[in-house]
């Protein structure tokens, strides 16, 4: 068993064969054709953070940023990586007040978005 997560990579500046680049750091297959951005879904990549920073130390003027999305919702994240730092976190969901004026007046047959 294991947790799955999908990975989508943004970098701010070109990286040649960056799927190539990621293969090697990770140990999995990325997809991709841009030299800025790659992906791979449905992994159990638990050593990223170690990953990733090593990378940001290889390559130090490049923002890596890595987005992920895990199996069990809303487990959400966005990380940033450059020149050997990690920063980032989870994805705050926040949802509307309640507010009386939105349930004045008239009804409506279509629901109010």
């Amino acid at each position: 068993m294991g947790y799955y997560t999908d990975f989508e990579l943004e970098v701010d500046t070109d990286i040649e064969n960056l799927v190539h680049v990621m293969n090697a750091a990770s140990g999995y297959g990325w997809e991709g054709e841009d030299e800025d951005s790659c992906f791979m879904y449905g992994v159990k990549w638990y050593d990223y953070p170690e990953d990733m920073l090593k990378l940001s130390r290889e390559y130090p003027k490049v923002l890596f940023t890595l987005r992920g999305v895990g199996e069990e919702q809303p487990d959400i994240w966005v990380h940033f990586f450059k020149n050997g730092i990690m920063s980032g976190g989870r994805a705050a969901i926040n949802y509307p007040e309640y507010n009386e004026e939105d349930h004045k007046g008239e009804v409506e047959d279509e629901p109010k978005t």
